[in-house]
């Protein structure tokens, strides 16, 4: 290791500087580095602080006064244009209370050719079961893991290393011969037998130097013809204490240890995105549910549109025979196979929501590609939430991964740019060597000599370097600074995307709930527009083609208000589960404890 440094004159043993002095001045030196910063000058992060405290303050404003309830406006037909006591019969004609009477989906024989079976599962089973199985979350529950083994690569790079080395060495060469006076001494033939046992332990210091404490043991034995050396054979040993610094480039603490804050800060940003991709299979996983309750839904509105048809139709052509003409039969014929292609894919939806939701699930006992159908449980809720939106504008801020990540990255933006500063400076490295050397014609002399410290090597070099007009440096630096200036303008941008994000979601569920109310009160119209048409038709109106064919419009209409309902509640209720994704607290909303998996487990 000493050879492969310049060659520089040893200070004997009478040396004007002691060696325990100089000993103690390394050990000092040592232990005030291993906390030593970089004496560069780094930005303010005060003035960050205070950039991003005013971005909040932008975007949310004032705080508002009080907080605001989603009510739902008095409906304006109930007890003015219907009758209260009317309502239970028209609520068991269309709607929510007409669907639970239905009998039983029957789905028919499904692509294996056998009977589709059902099974029953809540929101609250399937949000955990695509916690704990879905694959997505699966597979971002090992990037933190990856990341974690980065740190610790990093944080080895200080570890201490244990080294050792043995060399034989058999030199047969020739030598030159020396002359006294005249006379050659020797035969000019050099011959040694040499074997060499090196150890120690090296350890990089977090300054950016490193420090080294080596022993070894050479043993010698001089076989050239003519020549008699002593002791024979020797053995050399040496214990050699080095110290290699840094003072100006690649010194500090903060310069060496960034590597690992860098994978620190990444198993951070792997742990965030972790977290996303939780939030959004709950959102997700809620959508899909709900979606399967709409498809479902909508299937039996579609099936009881479709035996009313049927009914209609079996009139019109009972009629056929009296006063119902040919082209008034075959539209009534056509309309009824409209509502049953509607129904066929109403049908299809139902399977492939569910399909979509199994995926999402991914259960034990509930492969994707079984045939097993998903039969939601749970019924949507219409119910208004109170909110601040001020306090959701806050709590996106504080809770959403995507600003966690571009603090992250605002935080590795600035440790780049420390490093660039850094590299900027003259290289000027420092190395001090301290070596005992012992000798003897025994291993157990050898190092006996040692500790009289008679023979003591003494070694101190500066070495200095800097590029002609440092070009490059320059360049990086200012390539690390820009950076860091389109962090900070990234992470204005990611609070304004969050406060979007907050706001379409809130609009989302402020329209929906609005369509609630009036949803409802046109599927109830269309409701009783239909019960006076069939009370018509019991009572006074006769049945003719004409008043059979306004039925029949009277029917859709009746199932579009029904459908129009359905979704009006269906994306109410996924509206709200956006909304909590939006704020990034989804998790706590279905009381799900976050927590970062061990995979090695």
């Amino acid at each position: 290791m000493h050879d492969s440094r310049p060659s520089v004159t040893a200070m004997p043993t009478r040396s004007v500087i002691p060696a325990a002095v100089l000993l103690a001045c390394i050990a000092a030196i040592t232990a005030s580095l291993q906390g030593c910063k970089s004496p560069l000058k780094t930005a303010s992060e005060a003035e960050l602080r205070r950039s991003l405290q005013s971005v909040v303050h932008d975007q949310v404003g004032e705080r508002l006064p009080r907080d605001l309830t989603l009510t739902p406006e008095p409906s304006g037909l109930e007890g003015e244009f219907i009758p209260q006591s009317r309502i239970g019969e028209l609520e068991r004609m269309a709607g929510p209370v007409a669907n639970a009477a239905m009998p039983v989906i029957e789905f028919g024989a499904n692509l294996q050719g056998e009977e589709t079976r059902t099974v029953p599962v809540s929101l609250r089973e399937a949000i955990l079961s695509a916690v704990e199985n879905n694959l997505s979350v699966q597979i971002g529950a090992i990037t933190p893991a990856i990341r974690e083994s980065d740190i610790t690569r990093a944080e080895a790079r200080f570890d201490a290393v244990f080294f050792s080395s043995l060399i034989f060495t058999k030199l047969d060469e020739p030598a030159p011969t020396a002359l006294i006076r005249g006379t050659p001494i020797g035969l000019g033939i050099l011959q040694r037998d040499e074997r060499q046992l090196s150890t120690g332990i090296r350890k990089n210091l977090i300054t950016g130097g490193n420090v080294s404490l080596t022993t070894s043991i050479t043993r010698t034995e001089d076989e050239s013809p003519g020549r008699e050396t002593t002791p024979d054979p020797a053995y050399a040993s040496t214990v050699e204490l080095v110290l290699e610094q840094p003072l100006l480039r690649g010194f500090g603490s903060e310069e060496n240890l960034s590597e690992i804050r860098l994978n620190r800060n990444a198993h951070r940003r792997a742990i965030e995105e972790y977290r996303s991709t939780l939030l959004q299979t709950v959102s997700d996983t809620e959508a899909a549910y709900w979606n399967l309750v709409a498809a479902r839904q909508s299937l039996l509105v579609r099936q009881r549109l479709l035996d009313r048809g049927l009914d209609t139709k079996k009139v019109l052509v009972e009629r056929g025979k009296y006063d119902t003409e040919q082209a008034q039969i075959s539209d009534a014929i056509a309309r009824v196979q409209n509502r049953q292609v509607d129904l066929r894919r109403s049908r299809d939806e139902v399977l492939r929501a569910s399909d979509r939701l199994k995926q999402l699930m991914n259960a034990p006992g509930l492969p994707v590609g079984g045939e097993m159908l998903v039969e939601p449980v749970d019924v949507a809720v219409s119910e208004g939430i109170t909110f601040n939106y001020a306090d959701i504008i806050s709590t996106a801020l504080q809770n959403r991964p995507e600003l966690r990540q571009a603090l992250l990255a605002i935080d590795d933006a600035s440790i780049r740019q420390m490093l660039a500063e850094n590299l900027r400076l003259p290289a000027l490295n420092l190395s001090t060597t301290v070596r005992w050397n012992g000798l003897d014609n025994s291993f157990e002399d050898s190092y006996n000599r040692l500790g009289e410290q008679d023979f003591i090597d003494y070694i101190l070099q500066l070495r200095f370097e800097h590029p002609i007009g440092n070009r490059e440096a320059q360049a990086n630096y200012r390539s690390a600074r820009l950076m860091r200036v389109q962090s900070v303008l990234g992470y204005r941008q990611a609070v304004q995307n969050v406060t979007l994000d907050v706001k379409t979601a809130l609009h989302d569920v402020n329209l929906n709930f609005d369509l609630l109310g009036p949803t409802r009160d046109a599927r109830l119209a269309a409701a009783e527009n239909l019960r006076t048409i069939e009370v018509k038709e019991e009572f006074t109106q006769a049945r003719t083609p004409e008043f059979l064919n306004l039925k029949l419009q009277r029917q859709e209409l009746l199932a579009a208000a029904e459908l129009e309902e359905i979704r009006a509640v269906v994306n109410y209720q996924i509206a709200v589960a956006n909304l909590y994704n939006a704020m990034g607290i989804g998790l706590e909303r279905n009381q799900i404890k976050f927590a970062v998996p061990d995979p090695g487990q």
